[in-house]
């Protein structure tokens, strides 16, 4: 492939001395000019800081606007209308082969394998066997990254070619996809890796065997349904890794739901994992985080310039499943009449106060300007949140889930426990049993705005087509307005739509099937 070959030439090693040093949980103090890859890599500093690079920059494309438009918008949680059309495509279901955004978020992932592989290669050939667990951790933390990475190709695009080793490409760059069920077995390999050799706690922001074991129970529920059948086994898998991350890990849910998107309560212990950023002007481009300024409904809610490129709005459909007392709605979108006191800014010291009535703008992910970040240097491209890719109520949900499986409902204790903390944080009331809709409206809500509800979507079409697709037809693909003060939200014609799939996953880039022919090919058994 194209992006390989360019992948061949970039130093992971010196990507990390220009890189990473900006992290918070990066270790210091090498000097630069003293450094090679054959004396680094040698002490548990260094291999710190050779893995602290993996959770930010390789994903950078990725993190936005990809992320957003196949999780949020193709989903038809967000409604966007930018300048560049892009996410109107995602909407649609128009995109085009040669999207800029596709391109780069599929170059974004190989770019996270590509690293996590010369990661593992350098560590495995170069760390002494004396470093022990130091070792094996830093190990875990690449096999980590290399799964979650393979994990959102193969949900995306399905069948993708597998790269262990990105040297090989050097000498023939023309490989084939591998079939789906193959590219799970990888991603399972490398997760039960990581859940054997990463520690139980580590700095905040660092992943752990609780990561691993969280991302694996969603890994074997969509895994459990791509034969067209759920499979009991892995649905069990599911469930019990599940468990055991709720039960076991010490790990509890925020009191408050809003906690969670304030950059001050950052890699929480909520977050089983998050991409990570920089506020370090200094840092180079691609350490920074852009959402925020895409997303949020005016420059006046940051005031350190520009913003509100976007217009992230948030749709009727999304809008109409909170209910009144649901304590998630502020915290995910804005509407007429919300004060936002911790959204300070020198024009308005006591907050936020939303007047626009013509949509709800999101709310999730805008954390504002300096005054609100304890002095953070927040900038029209700098934001210091986490991107949260794996969150513990995302696994309490997953064990819901997985318990109900292929029965109509159940009232299994765990899965109730579990899925209720959910509930009761919203100020909701229990449920007494669950049954599949509600379970996919809870993660729908639960998890607005943090890309994952195409996925949910795609789950469930893998094993029930019909049923999913009967759902996306029944969408309204419009923005909701607040324009009458109605609790049950106005739709905004003229776009009233309901949309079809031309194909639940996208098609390769354009560029990549030019300089790599073998993708146009049926995929293969991966050996």
């Amino acid at each position: 492939m194209k992006l390989s070959k360019k992948l061949l030439i970039l130093s992971l090693f010196t990507a990390i001395i220009l890189n990473s040093c900006k992290k918070e949980f990066l270790n210091k103090g090498i000097p630069q000019d003293a450094l090679t890859t054959s004396t680094f890599y040698q002490t548990p500093g260094e291999l710190r800081m050779a893995t602290a690079y993996l959770y930010g920059q390789p994903w950078f494309d990725y993190n936005f606007p990809f992320a957003y438009e196949i999780g949020e918008v193709q989903s038809n949680n967000i409604i966007t209308y930018t300048w560049n059309g892009g996410p109107t495509a995602f909407l649609n279901f128009a995109v085009p082969s040669n999207s800029a955004d596709t391109k780069y978020g599929w170059s974004s992932l190989f770019n996270v394998i590509a690293n996590s592989n010369t990661t593992m290669i350098n560590i495995s050939k170069q760390t002494p066997a004396s470093l022990g667990a130091a070792k094996t951790g830093a190990l875990g933390e690449a096999h980590f990254m290399r799964a979650i990475a393979y994990f959102q190709l193969v949900q995306i695009f399905g069948p993708v070619p597998i790269i262990e080793d990105n040297s090989k490409l050097a000498f023939n760059a023309n490989v084939n996809a591998n079939i789906v069920k193959d590219v799970y077995t990888l991603i399972i390999n490398d997760l039960n890796y990581a859940t054997a050799n990463l520690p139980l706690t580590d700095q905040p922001g660092r992943v752990t065997k609780w990561s691993a074991e969280g991302l694996l129970a969603k890994v074997y529920l969509t895994k459990a349904g791509i034969s067209g059948t759920r499979v009991q086994s892995d649905l069990d898998s599911a469930r019990n890794m599940a468990l055991d991350v709720a039960a076991h890990s010490g790990l509890n849910l925020m009191s408050n739901y809003s906690d969670i998107f304030l950059s001050k309560n950052n890699n929480n212990p909520e977050c089983l994992f998050g991409l990570q950023w920089s506020v370090d002007p200094s840092a180079p481009y691609g350490n920074n985080d852009q959402r925020q300024v895409q997303i949020e409904a005016d420059a006046s809610i940051d005031n350190v310039g520009g913003g509100g490129w976007g217009g992230y709005r948030v749709s009727a459909d999304l809008a109409k499943l909170y209910s009144s007392s649901d304590l998630r709605r502020k915290p995910t979108f804005m509407q007429a009449g919300d004060i936002y006191s911790e959204l300070v800014t020198t024009p308005n010291p006591n907050g936020y106060s939303m007047t626009d009535t013509s949509s709800l703008y999101v709310k999730k992910y805008v954390i504002g300007g300096p005054l609100a970040n304890n002095g953070a240097n927040i900038t029209p491209q700098h934001s210091n949140i986490p991107n949260y890719l794996l969150r513990l109520s995302d696994v309490y949900l997953v064990l819901a889930e997985a318990t109900l499986g292929t029965n109509a409902s159940t009232t299994d204790a765990d899965a109730l426990l579990y899925f209720n903390k959910v509930r009761t944080r919203a100020g909701l009331p229990a449920v007494a049993s669950l049954d599949f809709q509600t379970i996919f409206n809870e993660r729908r809500v639960e998890l607005a705005g943090e890309n994952q509800f195409w996925f949910d979507i795609k789950r469930w079409h893998d094993y029930n087509p019909s049923a999913a697709l009967a759902f996306v037809l029944a969408q309204h693909r419009n923005m909701a307005s607040y324009a009458k003060g109605d609790p049950k939200y106005n739709e905004v014609l003229p776009i009233v739509t309901a949309v079809q799939p031309q194909s639940w996953t996208l098609g390769y880039p354009a560029a990549d099937l030019t300089s790599n022919p073998k993708l146009l090919e049926p995929a293969v058994p991966y050996y």
